[in-house]
């Protein structure tokens, strides 16, 4: 019996779409619906019979039209389930009246594998609506990945000397 094929989640820098990719896929490519740079998702690692649930997914997310800071949100109250703080089911309720369909995709009586599996996605989907835009390897100033700290500047690039209040 061969194994069966397995995938990997990546994220377009561009769209902010999430996406599975076959893991012997030696070429990253573009996203498939913009064609900008991706990023793999490390450790995410799902199954052809994944694949429909996580599109699904993907569709209601990109749906919501999310901002960075609801995204942070609610990727806070999916990682409340790792944590073992919530359970699946409940997280799954309360985010269903934010991502509209979400509720179509489950039933809260299904195995707890799966509702952690429905979880696992959405937090991967839902941690594509915060990137920036910039790989993390060109926002780094320095091979060292370390910003440099500096004084503002002002328009002209000189820098500005900060002044303490009261003095």
């Amino acid at each position: 019996m061969l194994p069966e094929p397995a995938y990997f989640a990546a994220i377009c820098l561009q769209c902010k779409r999430a996406s599975l990719r076959p893991d012997d896929d030696s070429e990253l490519g573009g996203c498939a619906s913009c064609g900008a740079g991706i990023l793999p998702v490390p450790g995410a690692k799902f199954v052809s019979k994944d694949l429909p649930l996580f599109a699904e997914l993907e569709r209601i997310v990109h749906h919501a039209e999310l901002s960075r800071s609801e995204a942070t949100l609610i990727a806070g109250e999916l990682e409340s389930v790792g944590l073992r703080w919530e359970p699946p089911d409940m997280v799954l309720r309360q985010l269903g009246r934010r991502l509209a369909g979400l509720r179509a995709v489950y039933d809260p009586k299904q195995e707890y594998s799966r509702l952690l599996l429905i979880v696992g996605m959405l937090l991967t989907i839902v941690c594509a609506r915060m990137i920036d835009g910039t790989s993390a390897t060109t926002a780094r100033s320095r091979p060292s990945g370390i910003r440099r700290v500096g004084l503002p500047r002002d328009t002209s690039g000189q820098a500005v000397a900060l002044r303490r209040k009261g003095r």
